[in-house]
C-alpha cells in the first residue's frame, strides 16, 4: 500500500505542484495572451499523465515485471518493538501489541479519498440529471435556428450534446435580437468544438482529483480557455459589435445570478470574477497575439515525464521473475546447521539480526531476522526440507509470509513476499521455490525478511546458513 501511495498519489501530486509553479516562471506567467485553448489542454494532460504512468508501472510490476537494472530503495521495517522491554516478546514469536500507525494512516487516507470521490461523483451525476430534466421541460424555438430550445428555468444558455442549445425564455426578453444571435453563436461554437463532452470530462477529472488543488485549478483554466476561444469566434464574425456582445454577456451574468454549471459549456462557465473581467477585456481590447502558440512550457513538461516515469518504475522495483522451475544447487551446509542447507535468496544482507537503530524511528529496536536486498519478482527458496505450517496474506506489518517447520525444532519464516506458491500442509524440499519476492506489508521497499527459530528462540540465520554478507 505504501508503494502504491508513493507511485500513484504522492509523486503525481508533487509533479502537478511543480507544473503549476512552472506556469508562473517569469516570461511564462498566465496572462490573457498565454491562455491558449490547445496549450492549456496539453498542460492538463501532462499534469495528470503521471497517475496513469504510475498505474501502468504497478500493473506491470504485478503481472509483467520489467527488466531494467534499477537500484532498490533503502530498506527498513516500521514499528519494531523497542529494546530491551519488548525484546522477549519478539523472541517468543508473538507480535508486539502496538498500533501500526503507518498502516492505519494509509487505510484512513484511502477511505477519505474514496469518500471524496463518491461525493464528487454523485454531485456530477446529479448535475447531469438536472441537465436532462431541463432539456425534457424545454420546447423548440424554430425562430432562432435549428437545435435551439427554450426553457422556463432561470439559468444561463447551455450547449448540450452535439446539436442542442438551451435558451432561457426570460433572458430573451432582456436581450436585443442581435445580442441573442451573438449568444447563440457563442453556444454553437461550443457545439462545433465538442465542448459539451469536454466539460463533462473536466468535471470527471475534478471528481477523481478532488484532493488536488493544482489539477482542479488547471481544469478551471481549461474552461476559461474554451470560453475565450468561443468569444474570439463571435467577435471575429462581427468585430464592429464588440460592445454589444460584452453588454449581452453582462446581462447573462446578472440573469443567471451565479448559476454556473461545471459539467456543461455556458455563456459564463468560469467561477471567478477575475475570469469574467478577463473575458470582457479581451472582447473590448483584444491583445496582439503571436501567430505561434506557446508550446515551449508544455513541451518541456512532457519531456520531463519520461525521467519521472523511470523514477516511478524504480520505486515500484519491478523485475522479471526468474524461471521458478530451474534446478537449484544447494551450497554445502555449515557444520552444526541442522536441517537448513540453502539460503532463501542469493543476495546481500541489508539489515542484520539483533539490536539495531531503526532507520525510520531512530530508536533502539530488536530485529528478529535478516533482510535480503532483493527486488520484486525474484524466486524465494525453502532453506530446508519441511512442511508448510502457515501461509498468511497479511500478518501485522510482515505482509504476505510463509512459515515452514523444518524438523529438529527448527522453523523458518519468509515475509514481505509478493506472492506465495505453496499452501499449508505442502511438503517442500531444500532449494524448492516457494514464493516470489515483493513488497507487501509495511516496508520502504522490496526485500525479503527471513527468520530462523529454534523452539521458541529466534536465532541469527547467519549462524546456521552460508550467507553472502
Amino acid at each position: 500500500m505504501n508503494t502504491a501511495a508513493l507511485v500513484i498519489l504522492a509523486v503525481p501530486f508533487l509533479w502537478s505542484a511543480i507544473l503549476a509553479g512552472f506556469k508562473h516562471v517569469p516570461g511564462l506567467r498566465k496572462t490573457s495572451q498565454y491562455i491558449d485553448d490547445k496549450t492549456e489542454k496539453r498542460h492538463l494532460a501532462v499534469m495528470i499523465l503521471p497517475v496513469f504512468v504510475g498505474l501502468a508501472v504497478m500493473i506491470a510490476a504485478r503481472f509483467a515485471p520489467a527488466v531494467l537494472p534499477l537500484p532498490p530503495l533503502p530498506l527498513a521495517d516500521f514499528g519494531e518493538p523497542a529494546l530491551p522491554s519488548l525484546a522477549p516478546a519478539a523472541a517468543s514469536g508473538i507480535a508486539p501489541p502496538h498500533i501500526d500507525w503507518l498502516h492505519w494512516s494509509a487505510v484512513a487516507g484511502m477511505m477519505l479519498y474514496g469518500a471524496g470521490l463518491a461525493f464528487h461523483t454523485i454531485r456530477l451525476l446529479k448535475g447531469l440529471a438536472a441537465l436532462g430534466r431541463l432539456a425534457s421541460k424545454s420546447r423548440l424555438a424554430t425562430d432562432w435556428g435549428e437545435g435551439v430550445r427554450l426553457t422556463p428555468a432561470r439559468t444561463t444558455p447551455l450547449a448540450l450534446g452535439r446539436t442542442t442549445i438551451l435558451m432561457p425564455e426570460s433572458l430573451i426578453d432582456r436581450l436585443s435580437a442581435a445580442q441573442v444571435r451573438m449568444i447563440l453563436r457563442h453556444e454553437r461554437e461550443h457545439l462545433r468544438r465538442g465542448d459539451a463532452r469536454w466539460f463533462v470530462t473536466l468535471a470527471a477529472i475534478d471528481a477523481v482529483f478532488w484532493f488536488n488543488p493544482f489539477v482542479r485549478r488547471q481544469t478551471q483554466t481549461c474552461r476559461l480557455a474554451a470560453e475565450l476561444a468561443c468569444d474570439a469566434a463571435v467577435v471575429a464574425a462581427a468585430p464592429e459589435m464588440r460592445g454589444t456582445y460584452a453588454e449581452a454577456l453582462v446581462k447573462v451574468l446578472k440573469h443567471a445570478a451565479g448559476d454556473v454549471r461545471q459539467y456543461a459549456p455556458t455563456a459564463f462557465s468560469p467561477e471567478k470574477s477575475g475570469d469574467y473581467r478577463m473575458r470582457i477585456r479581451e472582447i473590448m481590447r483584444p491583445p496582439a497575439r503571436s501567430g505561434k502558440p506557446r508550446l515551449i512550457g508544455a513541451a518541456v513538461a512532457a519531456a520531463l515525464v519520461v525521467p519521472l516515469g523511470v523514477a516511478q518504475l524504480a520505486w515500484s522495483q519491478a523485475q522479471a521473475p526468474a524461471d521458478v522451475q530451474a534446478p537449484v544447487t544447494a551450497p554445502a551446509a555449515k557444520p552444526g546447521a541442522g536441517p537448513l542447507t540453502v539460503p532463501p535468496v542469493d543476495a546481500p544482507i541489508n539489515s542484520g539480526f539483533g539490536s539495531r537503530i531503526n532507520p525510520i524511528t531512530h530508536k533502539q529496536s530488536f530485529h528478529p531476522g535478516i533482510d535480503f536486498g532483493v527486488r520484486s519478482g525474484l524466486p524465494v527458496k525453502a532453506a530446508g526440507n519441511g512442511i508448510v505450517t502457515d501461509v498468511s496474506e497479511q500478518r501485522w506489518k510482515m505482509g504476505k509470509q510463509i512459515e515452514i517447520d523444518n524438523g529438529d525444532g527448527f522453523r523458518t519464516r519468509y515475509a514481505h513476499l509478493g506472492s506465495q506458491l505453496v499452501k499449508v500442509g505442502d511438503r517442500v524440499e531444500a532449494g524448492q521455490v516457494i514464493a516470489i519476492s515483493g513488497n507487501s506489508g509495511v516496508s520502504t521497499g522490496p526485500h525479503l525478511h527471513f527468520e530462523v527459530w529454534h523452539g521458541d528462540q529466534a536465532i541469527d540465520p547467519a549462524s546456521v546458513l552460508p550467507l553472502t554478507q
